[in-house]
């Protein structure tokens, strides 16, 4: 694997060993302009590349198809809609309105449920950051 390779290690160890969460640091993930992770076409096929190969060992339990699915939401969600808001929000900070409105219908029409939130919360924001005048 190419990308996502620590996604599919840790799925691996997850059949094998009990995990535990237990609030301390135990490693730190250093971002540049140069991470792989910043590949976001690249690190949605790797997720789902290691979701893939969790198949067999899945078989039918329905819980575990219901968190590969889940896997599956959150990674668009991480890699795909995440950086497409991103970009939607700079077309419209440099008052790019036509590709702001493409960029909008694009990823209105792919999360609706994610779209139509965020631009309730940003507008509200944007409404109490101003001063209005009485």
């Amino acid at each position: 694997m190419r990308f996502a390779e620590d996604y599919e290690i840790y799925l691996r160890l997850a059949r094998t060993h009990e995990l535990h969460y237990h609030g301390e640091l135990v490693a730190e993930y250093r971002e540049h302009g140069a991470n792989m992770s910043n590949n976001y076409r690249g690190m949605l096929a790797g997720v789902f590349q290691a979701l893939d190969a969790q198949e067999a060992w899945v078989g039918q339990d329905l819980a575990l198809r219901r968190a590969i699915a889940q896997g599956r939401r959150t990674a668009r969600i991480h890699n795909d809609a995440w950086p497409r808001l991103s970009r939607l929000g700079e077309h419209v900070r440099a008052g790019r309105w036509l590709r702001a409105c493409a960029s909008a219908l694009v990823i209105l029409i792919r999360y609706p449920d994610l779209f139509l939130p965020l631009v309730a919360t940003r507008v509200r924001r944007k409404l109490w950051s101003q001063d209005i005048p009485a």
